[in-house]
């Protein structure tokens, strides 16, 4: 990777990989997405209902929702919802992209298609920037009653990002994904640890009298 020089830093990322000089493209969000309704016909059942918050499917026998094809909205590889419940990391909220395969998930979370090529491994980094996206939802929100935050669509497709062409999103993106590969190993390996250690506790100490 370089380091961008600070007199060009507006239009481009200060570490960047080799190869890519251009500006990144100001575009609103309403050139890059689309707001969509689409509803299951019949389709998805169960077996496919998505938890957005952590992006997964739920497993069948925990989905109580006796509305699955008329209270939910289809969800597509790459597609992004909003998650409205603000936390410690995120202020208003946060989008999550789906990287999991097409799916239903409540009608309580709106959904917006890409219109162009993307690289999905980039945009699931890229709409958790906070620095980047709590400006837009300042302008874009509007609070509920149940401390849920609700996107203004109008407003929110009116604000602007700053987006690379696709190769460097693909680069951008692949780079992210070995490093989220390597964490979820990491991560799998300290889970059999504790595991490990758990048994070893139970098995070298005398277990009450």
């Amino acid at each position: 990777m370089a380091k961008i020089d600070d007199s060009v830093k507006k239009k481009v990322p200060e570490l960047r990989f080799e190869g890519f000089a251009d500006d990144w493209e100001e575009r609103k969000l309403g050139d890059e997405f689309k707001k969509v309704s689409e509803r299951n016909d019949g389709s998805f059942g169960r077996n496919h209902w998505i938890s957005v918050a952590k992006m997964y499917f739920q497993s069948p026998e925990k989905v109580q929702s006796n509305n699955i094809d008329t209270r939910t909205y289809v969800m597509r590889e790459g597609d992004i919802a909003f998650e409205g419940h603000p936390n410690s990391e995120f202020k208003f909220g946060r989008f999550v992209a789906n990287d999991i395969g097409a799916g239903v998930v409540s009608e309580l979370f709106p959904i917006y298609r890409h219109q162009h090529e993307y690289d999905n491994n980039y945009w699931k980094n890229a709409i958790q920037i906070e620095s980047t996206m709590a400006p837009i939802f300042a302008k874009s929100i509007t609070s509920s009653g149940n401390s849920s935050n609700k996107l203004d669509t109008k407003h929110f497709l009116r604000q602007k990002i700053l987006v690379p062409q696709i190769n460097e999103q693909k680069k951008i993106g692949s780079f992210f994904k070995r490093l989220d590969d390597t964490i979820a190993l990491h991560q799998r390996k300290l889970d059999l640890l504790k595991e490990q250690k758990k048994g070893f506790l139970q098995k070298m100490f005398v277990q009450g009298l």
